[in-house]
């Protein structure tokens, strides 16, 4: 039973100029810096497969980058 719900999955999230999957994220850790050419209130896509899923508004405070996801 636990096979039917197993898959490989690749979740990206398109930032510009960089596109961070889900690995990438994960394997950032605290402190990390990424140069993204986005501000705060832009909208930003995340994908599955190749596939978008929904859209997420960036907001940003002086210690982190945060995603507000919605359906798209």
């Amino acid at each position: 039973m636990q096979g039917l719900f197993a898959a490989e999955a690749s979740v990206e999230i398109d930032l510009d100029p960089c596109i961070l999957t889900l690995g990438a994220i994960r394997n950032l850790g605290r402190g990390a810096v990424i140069p993204i050419s986005r501000s705060a209130a832009d909208q930003v896509t995340l994908r599955v497969n190749g596939e978008p899923v929904a859209r997420a508004t960036i907001s940003m405070t002086d210690r982190a980058l945060h995603l507000r996801l919605g359906a798209i």
